[in-house]
């Protein structure tokens, strides 16, 4: 499992392409597999954990994915969603 953060860098950067279906893309090198969480800093503070449920990886640019993530909570509530593992 791998966490990745909310992104804004060119070439390494996550963005919502539809907040209320809670789809996202980005490019990103590795690209998330389905497991991997979404770590993203809200405007309330606190930083929310999403898990990725489906995630298409493009060919062209090879570092481009579309993905769909869930809810798992926050950070502070998750504290197990805080380390990364190599699994």
């Amino acid at each position: 499992m791998r966490i990745y953060r909310n992104h804004g860098e060119w070439g390494n950067r996550i963005a919502w392409t539809n907040w209320n279906s809670r789809q996202v893309h980005g490019w990103v090198l590795p690209r998330p597999r389905e497991g991997d969480l979404l770590h993203w800093d809200m405007e309330s503070g606190r930083t929310a954990v999403f898990r990725f449920t489906e995630v298409e990886h493009c060919r062209d640019p090879q570092d481009m994915f579309f993905g769909t993530v869930e809810d798992v909570g926050y950070v502070d509530e998750h504290p197990e969603h805080t380390t990364v593992s190599d699994s």
